[in-house]
């Protein structure tokens, strides 16, 4: 998709959907579930990497100005999202951020 004009995040995500289901579905299901597709719309290359990190960086490296959108291989969703009701105080009422390879945070 070769486009001049800005694309919305709907307008990603519905090409990258549509390239990963004609182009990358058959060739990484099965082999590769629980990894990491960042497909550059504007070029439809795809960038394989065990962690989320791992494929946005390898297209970031070959593509500088691409458009990228994320898919988790297999799963119905790039992240899971939870909450638990346990009020902590060691946060200083901030949001505490940990690389996806923390050994304490595990995909599903």
């Amino acid at each position: 998709m070769t486009t001049n004009q800005p694309m919305s995040p709907e307008q990603i995500a519905e090409a990258a959907e549509h390239i990963y289901e004609e182009q990358f579905r058959a060739q990484y299901e099965g082999s590769h579930n629980d990894e990491f597709l960042a497909i550059d719309v504007l070029n439809e290359t795809a960038y394989l990497g065990t962690y989320p990190e791992d494929a946005l960086g390898k297209a970031e490296k070959a593509s500088p100005n691409g458009t990228f959108y994320l898919i988790r291989i297999g799963a119905s969703a790039t992240f899971n999202v939870g909450y638990t009701g346990e009020h902590t105080t060691d946060m200083d009422g901030a949001l505490r951020s940990a690389s996806y390879r923390a050994p304490e945070i595990r995909p599903v």
